[in-house]
């Protein structure tokens, strides 16, 4: 479905939304293929800074014997945990309007356990780019070539990249203790939450942001 034939008006894009809860694997297929796999919802925008979270995809299993790595699924441990992280996105109204996804598999279905609780409209994008990084100024790099415009963003990837970005970025923290967390250990899972302040995507460079917000599944309620 093309935005021509949205009747909510998604000038330009491609929205996904999954039509039932614990909709699970992205599949390649469907991304690729520009699978529209439910109906987008308008939400009202208010004029906000740039936020970026940086998530980094949930516990995954460890390679078979012949399994290449970017085949690795999520293990038990990541198919409960993503939900879990997902609804608190849901309660702390997370809404990026854009998700740049690895097109490794255990990413992919990270985005696919997360994708039913986010609410508004979300375009997304999977990346060989974001699986082969190599360092955080290759994501840098991608970030810059954002739109201006654009508000919110999360890129779902892998470590050591996801917390190297996150330091990278934050000058700052609201709470201390975040970055210092951030430091020992980005968990599988485990969600960074950066407002660029007035720095616009092209200009986006190490010590351009304050971590407001650093969540693991862990630190959830049971």
């Amino acid at each position: 479905m093309r935005d021509s034939e949205c009747s909510r008006g998604c000038h330009g894009e491609f929205c996904y939304k999954p039509v039932a809860k614990g909709a699970g694997f992205l599949s390649l297929e469907a991304a690729y293929g520009l699978v529209v796999i439910g109906l987008c919802r308008q939400t009202m925008e208010v004029t906000i800074m740039p936020l970026l979270y940086v998530f980094r995809h949930a516990k995954s299993s460890w390679a078979e014997p012949g399994m290449k790595d970017f085949d690795r699924p999520l293990a038990n441990r990541g198919l409960k945990a993503a939900p879990r992280m997902a609804m608190l996105m849901r309660d702390r109204k997370i809404r990026p309007n854009l998700i740049l996804c690895s097109t490794s598999r255990r990413t992919r279905e990270t985005l696919g356990l997360v994708l039913p609780f986010l609410e508004g409209e979300t375009r997304i994008l999977l990346e060989d780019s974001i699986y082969e990084a190599r360092s955080e100024n290759d994501l840098l790099e991608r970030l810059r070539r954002l739109p201006i415009g654009t508000k919110r963003v999360m890129v779902i990837g892998h470590n050591p990249i996801m917390q190297d970005l996150t330091l990278a970025l934050g000058k700052s923290a609201t709470t201390p203790d975040h970055l210092v967390s951030v430091k020992e250990k980005f968990p599988t899972a485990g969600l960074a939450v950066l407002d660029l302040g007035d720095t616009p995507w092209p200009a986006i460079a190490p010590d351009t942001a304050t971590l407001t917000d650093f969540i693991t599944p862990r630190a959830l309620p049971n």
